[in-house]
């Protein structure tokens, strides 16, 4: 949908939203292929977990108190593995 997830407070489809979010999924994460390297490389997996951290950070102006955030991924998953989001 072209959403930049890290940059969600700065997006103007999202604008007046602060604190009005009840719930936010984020399905299969993944902060994109890096030339010459593979999934599992320190620098992608950098890139993966970093996408995280800015994705958690950009929704604190967005989501209600005790709203709930649910991201879709698994052991086996190329991109952002559950041991990044736990």
């Amino acid at each position: 949908h072209g959403v930049d997830c890290t940059r969600i407070a700065m997006d103007d489809r999202f604008k007046g939203l602060q604190k009005d979010l009840d719930a936010v999924y984020y399905n299969y994460p993944h902060a994109g292929a890096v030339g010459g390297f593979f999934d599992g490389h320190p620098v992608v997996n950098w890139r993966h977990e970093n996408l995280m951290r800015l994705f958690f950070r950009a929704l604190r102006s967005c989501m209600r108190p005790g709203g709930v955030v649910k991201v879709a991924s698994n052991a086996g998953a190329v991109g952002v593995r559950f041991s990044y989001i736990m």
